[in-house]
């Protein structure tokens, strides 16, 4: 269940950074792959590798613009954290 006040960062750049948010208290790191229009912030590659490290209450939140839904599902697929029944 989310929180009833949240805060969510869009668009984490690298590891460092997300840890970085982590230890500010961020719970919610924000991932937008496949821009239609602005540069990616990082690699859908480099995504799940961070993804897949944050450990709770930390999450990873997609950010998509992605209009085909085998196409977020195939992502999701990818980025699914080994230790946790939701992908994200």
């Amino acid at each position: 269940m989310l929180e009833k006040h949240l805060i969510q960062i869009a668009g984490v750049v690298d590891a460092a950074e997300a840890e970085m948010l982590r230890q500010c208290g961020v719970r919610y790191l924000g991932f937008p792959p496949r821009l239609p229009v602005h540069h990616e912030d990082l690699t859908e590659e480099e995504a799940t590798t961070i993804i897949k490290s944050l450990a709770p209450p930390v999450l990873g939140v997609l950010i998509t613009y992605l209009d085909e839904a085998s196409e977020i599902a195939a992502f999701l697929s990818r980025a699914r954290h080994p230790h946790r029944a939701a992908p994200w």
